[in-house]
């Protein structure tokens, strides 16, 4: 993290693998092994009940890698949710983020990563 003037920066990692399509869900396990021990699953109300996520979990379960999952990310996610977030974060020590769903489960979990980076608070302007 660094400061420039008003400005303030932080490092982003941009993944060098992308997989998508049918099944994809299904090699999370294989992809964070050796890079997660204990990663937090973001996802929202609605698929965690359907058990859309459920083969992500199953990937990080036979990859023997440990989780936490918060499913309580609404639409268009509040600054308390992303503050939850950090929290289980934290709480359960996990290591690394897993966001699955749509923009907002992708933005709470971005959100989050980055007061998880920074050790700040969101604040309301």
């Amino acid at each position: 993290m660094s400061r420039d003037g008003d400005i303030k920066t932080f490092s982003w990692h941009v993944p060098e693998t992308v997989v998508t399509g049918p099944g994809s869900m299904k090699e999370t396990g294989g992809l964070v092994q050796g890079v997660m021990k204990h990663p937090l699953v973001v996802t929202g109300p609605h698929l965690f009940r359907a058990g859309i996520i459920a083969p992500v979990l199953e990937s990080l379960e036979e990859a023997g890698i440990g989780y936490a999952v918060f499913h309580e990310t609404e639409s268009d996610p509040s600054i308390e949710t992303v503050e939850k977030i950090r929290t289980m974060y934290e709480k359960n020590a996990c290591d690394g983020l897993i966001a699955v769903g749509g923009g907002s489960v992708m933005d709470a979990a971005k959100a989050a990563a980055v007061l998880i980076g920074d050790g700040g608070r969101l604040q309301t302007i």
